[in-house]
């Protein structure tokens, strides 16, 4: 993508002009997107830990931009400095990238302050004019006594900016969260964005352990996906690839996994956490493995991620311009052990019967007559060979396979389809004549 058609998605992304629906109220029946992107493909790919706002890199932001990346969600040792932020942006408005930039006049707990909303004016006022603005760095895993603080905050940024919205990143469910705390999760994050208009909100869960995969990630994705049903703002996964404490650098299968389920899950964006490694020595985390070192020197991980990111584009482009209404989103989990934690329901998916050869999950769309399963190869470690069997009034017309960013055509008369996927891999399928699901809405 070119540095105008980027800055152009990119823009409109940012304005995120996300129609709120109240929960009072009966949902859309179709999430308003920003009128300067494709009106159903909103999806983007960014990472924390970008290149430093001091001193400025033209050459370190080229690297990013290689990496398939568009947006910096916080960059390396933030100071939150105002005069290094907008250096960056100036710097990022002729490179059509991206930031969320981070004020340090303005904090989670910020209305506990007298004068609070003139600081918020004062940085839109800085800030607003940058077309590589993405939105309006708020808070990170707000605690629940900062709430409503960072609502109110993230409400005043978008009275100030119609244009741009304030981003909040959430802390995920329990990874045992049981049923009433799942749901208290649901209903506080679907109040943070209606009462903050949040446009852009996130979560992230990193459950690929040395000791074995724990629920939270596919929980969260669960709980989120319903969320956006709810609110109309789909959410964004924020996904592991550095290692950390006990979470060791991801290769390459888990990073395909962990973009697929995003996508499936209907999440707008995925950001992997993080770019560039931070501080080795900093107690407790020993960060390795990202693609760029500490001391700045590229690794073959940038490589990897660039791999990852056009396949990850390809995958959605595909598969969410299918998309629009959240609620006709059917995903179910088969064929395997599911794991360790809270157990993750799946859904009924109208037209197919059964799903042999391996652990998958088969996630469908429907919008305006178009039909589309999205189907992944849940193990990491070996490929495995899927048969789709499908019910009589149901066929696929063609296969998408985002390796080769290719479709091939398939026979509808058949009553199967068989998919031979890698490690971590998935493919998506055109559906003709399928069962239409009925809508879902609600926390």
């Amino acid at each position: 993508m070119g540095n105008a058609r980027r800055a152009a998605v990119l823009a409109g992304i940012a304005a995120a002009g996300l129609a709120l629906a109240s929960l009072d109220t009966p949902p859309r029946t179709q999430i308003t997107l920003p009128p300067s992107i494709h009106s159903s493909f909103p999806f983007f790919i960014g990472a924390w830990v970008g290149p430093r706002t001091a001193p400025d890199d033209p050459e370190a932001w080229r690297r990013f931009a290689r990496a398939g990346l568009e947006v910096s969600f916080r960059p390396l040792e933030d100071s939150n400095d105002r005069a290094h932020n907008l250096a960056t942006l100036a710097l990022l408005d002729s490179m059509g990238l991206a930031m969320l930039p981070r004020d340090s006049a303005v904090h989670p707990d910020e209305t506990r302050r007298p004068g609070w909303r003139e600081r918020v004016r004062d940085v839109v006022a800085a800030y607003r004019g940058h077309r590589s603005l993405f939105g309006y760095f708020v808070a990170d895993e707000p605690q629940p006594d900062e709430s409503d603080s960072v609502a109110a905050i993230a409400a005043e940024f978008r009275a100030r900016d119609p244009r741009h919205s304030a981003y909040v990143n959430l802390l995920p469910p329990a990874e045992n969260a049981t049923d009433a705390a799942q749901a208290r999760w649901r209903t506080d994050a679907a109040r943070m964005i209606e009462r903050g208009h949040l446009g852009l909100w996130s979560w992230s869960a990193y459950s690929q352990r040395r000791s074995g995969e724990g629920a939270a990630f596919l929980l969260t994705q669960r709980n989120a996906l319903q969320v956006g049903r709810a609110t109309g703002v789909p959410g964004i996964a924020v996904l592991q690839f550095t290692g950390f404490a006990d979470l060791d650098p991801l290769p390459r299968a888990q990073l395909d996994y962990l973009a697929a389920e995003s996508i499936a899950h209907g999440a707008r964006g995925i950001v992997w956490f993080t770019w560039w490694t931070p501080d080795p020595n900093e107690p407790g985390q020993h960060w390795r493995g990202g693609a760029i070192e500490y001391d700045g020197t590229p690794t073959a991980r940038a490589d990897t991620l660039a791999l990852v990111n056009e396949r990850a584009r390809a995958l959605a482009g595909e598969f969410l311009e299918a998309s629009g209404d959240l609620r006709s989103v059917r995903l179910a989990h088969l064929g395997g052990a599911m794991p360790k934690g809270a157990p993750i329901p799946g859904d009924r998916i109208p037209g197919l019967l059964r799903v042999a050869g391996g652990p998958s999950t088969v996630a469908a769309r429907w919008f305006n007559g178009d039909v589309r399963w999205l189907v992944i190869n849940r193990d990491r470690a070996q490929g495995h060979t899927f048969t789709l069997g499908l019910a009589q009034e149901t066929g696929v017309g063609n296969v998408f396979d985002p390796d080769s960013a290719r479709w091939h055509a398939h026979d509808p008369a058949r009553r199967s389809v068989v998919l031979a996927l890698p490690p971590g891999g998935s493919a998506v399928l055109g559906i003709v004549a399928p069962l239409q699901p009925r809508r879902r809405s609600g926390v």
